[in-house]
């Protein structure tokens, strides 16, 4: 088998010879990017205002040019069309107390940044973060990833060359080579400024981020609904009509947990705005839950929710701002998690959804994960695509996910097998310099 695919590439290299391709500037997407979480939008997105989609309904990129709703609005018993989810976690906590992840996070409409791209990453190609995508007017329905890593006491306090108080875009509205959520302004690169007043998808609430191939958070993995969540926790904007029907204090800050959320009548309440320390006048607006047990039953002392207040909430005292994060494990009080700016954000950006990936090494992670002008084909990550990025495809060529010796890197169209799909796209992509 490796004899005849020797020959190939012998055949093949000879009409290669020693071209080298520059990445062209709209060449964007991420070497081995994340799975996207279930998330909403809201009422002011182009899809919601078009009738198309509800800012109740929960969502994945669907393979047509708009998402496709995982969990209705009704399934939640969110009745009314103006209900809009704007804080979303499910699935347990898998990790300890000195577990290491970075968070992922979107911002809204009028968020501008407080940082340039990070100068490392942008060496390594991946120029894109939350204020790049601000001046050319398409953050909104974007995802990005903290440049500092976290535990569940807070962040980590930069020690090492991969920390910064920065963040870089993982997921793009709209056209970044299939990384995106498949929202407005759609088929747009975020290499490519927009007109300003471009109307935009605002990413409202997302939980379930993951790495390639690895499984959804609490999903259910029976044939029917392989990779849906068996439970989900939301919280709705303090506008929402159906704060009145559903159990709790009709506030903002309360927290539901939906046990069937395929079903309607399945909603109590998880957790409430006094057990946190927050007023009834709060508004979470994105949250993380960190169910320590899975059971879903709020248990003080032992599990904890990370979450932002949005604008106008009362707890903010003035002191704080709405893309700070807090922290509280009930007992009726809550700290700071961390400040915004230290994710990169500007004092009065809003922060909007908030998820977690379990992560060692930002600059590891970041180069997998995050969007930028990749060289497809480069399995060693040296910034070409080289004998050397050839000789891994052939050592793990006719290997799959699971065998001794499987290069993971290899596997270019990630269908779980290095074959000569993969062998064809890497000799198309042979001489490519990224930077």
């Amino acid at each position: 088998m490796k004899a005849r695919v020797l020959c190939l590439v012998t055949t093949v290299m000879f009409f290669i010879g020693s071209v080298v391709v520059m990445a062209g500037d709209d060449d964007v997407t991420a070497r081995n990017p994340l799975l996207p979480p279930l998330f909403s939008i809201d009422s002011l997105s182009p899809e919601v205002q078009g009738g198309f989609l509800r800012s109740g309904d929960l969502l994945l990129p669907g393979e047509q040019d708009i998402p496709e709703v995982v969990i209705s609005a009704e399934g939640m018993f969110l009745l009314d069309d103006e209900d809009d989810i704007d804080a979303l976690s499910y699935g347990p906590w898998e990790g300890n107390i000195t577990t290491e992840f970075v968070l992922i996070f979107s911002v809204d409409r009028q968020a501008v940044g407080g940082l340039p791209p990070d100068e490392t990453l942008v060496s390594m190609g991946l120029p894109f973060n939350v204020q790049d995508q601000a001046i050319k007017n398409q953050a909104a329905g974007d995802a990005y990833m903290s440049l500092l890593l976290f535990t569940r006491m807070g962040f980590i306090p930069p020690g090492r060359p991969s920390h910064s108080n920065n963040n870089t875009l993982i997921i793009n509205q709209g056209d970044a080579g299939g990384v995106d959520f498949r929202l407005s302004p759609p088929g747009v690169s975020p290499s490519t400024p927009v007109p300003p007043g471009t109307p935009q998808s605002n990413v409202n609430a997302g939980s379930g981020t993951q790495p390639p191939r690895s499984r959804l958070r609490g999903g259910d993995k029976s044939a029917e609904g392989e990779g849906r969540p068996t439970e989900v926790v939301f919280s709705l904007t303090a506008n929402s009509p159906s704060l009145s029907v559903l159990p709790g204090f009709g506030s903002g800050a309360d927290i539901y947990l939906d046990r069937d959320p395929q079903e309607a009548g399945n909603e109590e309440l998880y957790v409430g705005p006094y057990a946190l320390g927050l007023m009834l006048d709060d508004d979470i607006d994105a949250m993380i839950v960190l169910d320590s047990d899975g059971l879903y039953q709020f248990t003080p002392g032992e599990d904890q929710v990370i979450f932002s207040l949005a604008p106008g909430s009362p707890s903010l005292f003035g002191e704080f701002g709405p893309g700070d994060l807090f922290t509280s494990s009930g007992f009726g009080m809550f700290e700071l998690y961390c400040y915004g700016d230290q994710l990169g954000l500007a004092t009065a950006d809003n922060l909007c959804m908030l998820d977690y990936v379990f992560c060692e090494d930002v600059l590891t992670c970041a180069a997998d994960w995050a969007i930028g002008y990749q060289c497809v084909g480069d399995l060693d990550r040296d910034g070409d695509v080289d004998l050397a990025d050839l000789a891994l495809l052939l050592s793990s060529y006719g290997l799959c996910a699971g065998d001794p010796g499987f290069v993971p890197a290899a596997d270019l169209d990630h269908d779980g097998c290095v074959d000569l799909a993969d062998l064809a796209t890497l000799l198309a992509n042979y001489g490519t310099v990224c930077w």
